[in-house]
């Protein structure tokens, strides 16, 4: 099998919940659905495939992922296995469409939310603060690239942005440079100029650059990671099994946020449409599915957006496991990976 660089974060855990606990693949002889929505450079698909061999079983692999140059590694590793497996380049927003065509239930599905070493060591992404490079900071996909909306958004879009996306404690200061230099921005490292001028940074040591939270916030608005995360949450739930199970790793708070409110959403049976659940569990947190909307044009986003899953979600039942706590990455993972310290894990499991 082809070897990856790339280490997969929560490797045994996903193993352990996705196959080995898993009552939707252990009580059945037949091939088994399993699909990862963030297919990346495959590695939690890979050892996915090696687990199934210890099994004895077979599966369909449903791989996608926003980004065109998972193509290349998904192609290598199809190469070498046996198993049926079909790729989508498409936005989690556009997985649901996907997934009614196949007309499969689903055993295992998983997102791994952090975006990886291909995308963060190419400079020509943009997503690297050390690296200088064009200001583009695009996963794949994209209606606008960071250069775009630098130029286009007004002052007040801009602090929203980094103020609800970045929890930017300058972020009306910042904004106010940015917009004032925005024409002569073309580089990441233009972006992070401005930061460390705003910050009297001077290159001292630090243990974060005081660009991180600019960039994070300008990635998730550009890429509207919060939004779509939302979309491939409703769209699994609609998919999976009975006793099937859903997997998210996240890597922020802001992430870990979402999850909580739309799993709320989808477990508690309450008199309110599922819509309507999903607005009250977010609350003072809708804006993370669009920091620069009204209240009423959010709203009416998360009303329009979430009707097309509705009725396969709203009679059957779910649970999330280790409910009250999450999964982190052991202090020995930790030591050999470091992208793991900040990763969480969370699992919805349907029960009918």
């Amino acid at each position: 099998m082809h070897c990856y660089t790339h280490t997969p974060v929560l490797l045994e855990e996903v193993l352990t919940y996705m196959i080995r606990t898993n009552g939707s693949i252990s009580n059945t002889e037949e091939e088994c659905v399993l699909c990862d929505a963030t297919f990346g450079a495959g590695g939690h698909t890979a050892a996915l495939i090696k687990e199934l061999s210890h099994h004895n079983k077979k599966a369909l692999f449903l791989c996608s992922d926003r980004d065109e140059n998972s193509i290349e590694y998904f192609e290598k590793l199809h190469e070498d296995v046996k198993h049926e497996m079909k790729f989508s380049n498409v936005r989690f927003s556009d997985l649901n469409k996907i997934l009614n065509d196949t007309n499969l239930c689903i055993n295992g599905m998983m997102v791994d939310l952090g975006f990886s070493s291909m995308q963060i060591d190419n400079y020509k992404r943009g997503f690297s603060i050390q690296n200088n490079g064009p200001l583009l900071m695009t996963m794949g996909l994209n209606d606008e690239n960071a250069s775009t909306a630098l130029n286009t958004l007004s002052i007040d879009e801009l602090e929203k942005i980094l103020r609800i996306y970045g929890e930017e404690p300058r972020a009306k200061a910042l904004a106010q440079a940015i917009f004032r230099y925005r024409r002569k921005l073309s580089t990441t490292h233009d972006l992070k100029n401005i930061v460390h001028e705003v910050y009297g940074y001077k290159g001292k040591y630090c243990k974060i650059d005081p660009a991180t939270l600019t960039f994070q916030a300008l990635r998730i608005h550009i890429n509207q990671e919060l939004y779509q995360l939302m979309h491939v949450i409703l769209a699994a739930a609609s998919h999976i099994a009975v006793n099937g199970r859903f997997i998210v790793i996240t890597f922020h708070g802001l992430e870990d946020i979402v999850v909580k409110a739309i799993f709320r959403s989808i477990v508690r049976d309450q008199n309110l449409s599922l819509e309507e659940r999903i607005i009250s569990n977010l609350n003072q947190n809708i804006f993370l599915l669009n920091a620069i909307g009204s209240q009423k044009e959010v709203e009416d986003e998360i009303m329009h957006s979430v009707q097309q899953y509705r009725d396969s979600i709203t009679h059957k039942s779910f649970a999330v496991l280790n409910r009250g706590s999450v999964i982190k990455a052991t202090y020995k993972e930790i030591k050999i990976n470091r992208r793991a310290r900040s990763a969480k894990m969370r699992i919805l499991e349907r029960l009918s």
